[in-house]
C-alpha cells in the first residue's frame, strides 16, 4: 500500500490504483501509519459519489459576452487593428534602437575636461553673485524695519525688565 500510496503522490496511478486507494481507505482495516491520510479519501470518495448532473452554467444566456461568436467582418477588423498595433510597436522600438547617442559631452583631453569644468563653475559664480545682488534691498529693509521698530531698544527694555523682577524675587 505504502508503494500507490508513493506511486498517488507523484501523480502516476492509474484509474484502477486510485478506486483500490479509495476503497482502502473506506474500509475499516487501515492501519496506524495511514491513518492520517484517511480523511482525504473520505472526502475524495464523498465527492465522487456527488451528482455531477449540476449544470452552473445552464441559466446563462447563450449568447452571453464571452460566448458570443463574432462575424467574419469583425474578425477581419479586428486582425486588421492587431497588425497595425504590432506594426506601430515594431516602428517604435526599431526607431529607439536607430536614435543616435546624444553628446555627453565627455572629452578625451584632460585640459580641456578642467578647462570646461572652470567655465562651468565661473558662469555658475555669476549667477550665484547676481542672486545676491538681487538680495541687497532686502537687507536694507531689514534695517529700515528695525530702525522703526527700534528693535534693539525693544530687545534692551525686554532684558532690563527681567533683570528687575530677577533682582525682586531675589529679595
Amino acid at each position: 500500500m505504502n508503494e500507490l500510496l508513493e506511486k498517488y503522490w507523484e501523480g502516476t496511478t492509474s484509474h484502477e490504483e486510485e478506486q483500490r486507494l479509495k476503497r482502502y481507505f473506506a474500509s475499516s482495516s487501515v492501519s496506524a501509519e495511514h491513518e492520517v491520510y484517511k480523511p482525504l479519501f473520505a472526502t475524495l470518495h464523498m465527492e465522487s459519489q456527488e451528482d455531477v448532473s449540476f449544470d452552473a452554467f445552464a441559466k446563462v444566456n447563450k449568447k452571453g459576452l464571452f460566448l458570443r461568436k463574432l462575424d467574419n467582418h469583425k474578425w477581419k477588423s479586428l486582425a486588421v487593428a492587431a497588425g497595425l498595433a504590432a506594426l506601430m510597436t515594431t516602428g517604435l522600438i526599431y526607431q529607439d534602437s536607430i536614435a543616435p547617442e546624444p553628446d555627453l559631452g565627455t572629452y578625451d583631453n584632460p585640459e580641456e575636461a578642467y578647462e570646461a569644468t572652470v567655465n562651468a563653475l565661473q558662469f555658475m559664480g555669476t549667477k550665484i553673485n547676481a542672486g545676491k545682488e538681487k538680495l541687497e534691498p532686502l537687507q536694507t529693509l531689514e534695517v529700515k524695519k528695525n530702525e522703526v521698530f527700534k528693535r534693539d531698544v525693544l530687545e534692551n527694555a525686554v532684558d532690563s525688565l527681567k533683570n528687575q523682577n530677577q533682582n525682586q524675587s531675589e529679595k
